[in-house]
């Protein structure tokens, strides 16, 4: 079995766990509320958020893979699926989708050797378990009331986490002269999809707290 397969194989196992928790965790929703309609436009909204940042900042560079800037498709996707799953109290489904980006993320390397393999891998987990970390960060900054301006500190976050994954990159072979260089590239990346999947969430709360209020408590869960 090649080792294609068993990435295959992985990702759709974590996907199915994905689905089957969203399902069984969606029974205990309140009827009316309307959870998966509000995550899935929740969600659309981010993605929109980190392609129309993406476009303002990088332009057409945005849908050249072979460049950083085409990440706020990948990386905007995962977090826009974090934070949304994370808004909902969908825990486990926000771990197990990590964990697919993770190997799907190990796949794109998968015919170069085992070390390029391994490094990007470990870039690959730096980022998800940081995105992990700023959608706990959301989560326990809405409890404590801040419905707006959220998304200002998730950019820079995600810059900074990008910044400490960088490393790992540079062992795969890069000018030590254009260190620098890379450094400010990954934070300003960072920042623009944090930011641009940040305000998409918040737009999506913001509406959804202004057709259906909720009491003060509540309003940020």
């Amino acid at each position: 079995m090649s080792a294609a397969t068993v990435i295959a194989v992985l990702i759709g196992g974590l996907f199915f766990l994905f689905i089957r928790t969203w399902t069984l965790g969606g029974r205990e929703a309140e009827e009316g509320t309307g959870e998966i309609p509000f995550a899935l436009a929740m969600f659309a909204v981010a993605m929109a958020g980190s392609v129309g940042a993406g476009w303002i900042a990088f332009q057409a560079g945005i849908f050249r893979l072979d460049l950083p800037s085409a990440q706020v498709f990948t990386t905007g996707a995962l977090m826009a699926g974090v934070l949304t799953l994370s808004r909902i109290g969908k825990v486990v489904p926000a771990v197990c989708l990590s964990a697919a980006w993770v190997l799907f993320q190990a796949g794109t390397v998968i015919r170069d050797s085992w070390f390029r393999i391994a490094m990007h891998a470990a870039w690959a987990v730096v980022l998800a378990i940081g995105i992990l970390l700023i959608a706990l960060i959301w989560d326990l900054l809405a409890r404590r009331g801040v419905l707006l301006g959220k998304f200002l500190l998730s950019g820079p976050l995600l810059g900074g986490i990008y910044t400490a994954a960088a490393p790992v990159t540079f062992l795969q072979g890069i000018s030590p002269n254009s260190v620098m260089r890379s450094l400010l590239l990954t934070f300003f990346l960072g920042i623009v999809i944090g930011d641009g999947v940040g305000l998409g969430v918040e737009l999506v709360e913001l509406f959804r707290n202004r057709v259906f209020p909720r009491p003060v408590g509540e309003a940020g869960r």
